[in-house]
């Protein structure tokens, strides 16, 4: 019961930051070029589902087998290029701008992502450990 609420804290900065984020990106492609890129939902979504995932195995980890904890987070990030490569990258345009552009566009998400789990497991960890 002790590692429900901050799973569910996690999940909610996760699912806040992401979704202020898309929305920001969204309208700035939009705004910006007038197109809006397909993928970019699915790079959301892909992002803030992995990411809760690992951010909650991480955290179960930590109280079970806490000599696991930093690979489990190195893991985590493996496997979320690995999805990447395997479900988006055969997507993207073969014009290696809009390639870039498009890698780009999956890269913010990851970032965003990858900044909240190592900010909000780091400030857990040290909680822990007092």
């Amino acid at each position: 019961m002790k590692l429900i609420r901050p799973m569910v804290i996690f999940s909610l900065i996760m699912v806040l930051a992401l979704g202020v984020s898309f929305l920001v990106h969204r309208w700035i492609l939009e705004g910006g070029s007038g197109e809006s890129l397909p993928l970019l939902p699915g790079f959301y979504l892909m992002n803030l589902v992995m990411g809760i995932l690992i951010g909650v195995v991480i955290i179960y980890l930590s109280e079970v087998r806490p000599e696991i904890t930093g690979f489990s987070f190195m893991g985590g990030s493996l496997l979320k290029f690995a999805v990447f490569f395997m479900l988006f990258f055969p997507l993207l345009s073969e014009d290696e701008a809009a390639r870039k552009g498009q890698f780009l566009a999956f890269f913010i998400p990851y970032a965003i992502t990858m900044v909240i789990e190592v900010w909000f497991l780091i400030r857990y960890l040290n909680k822990q450990s007092e």
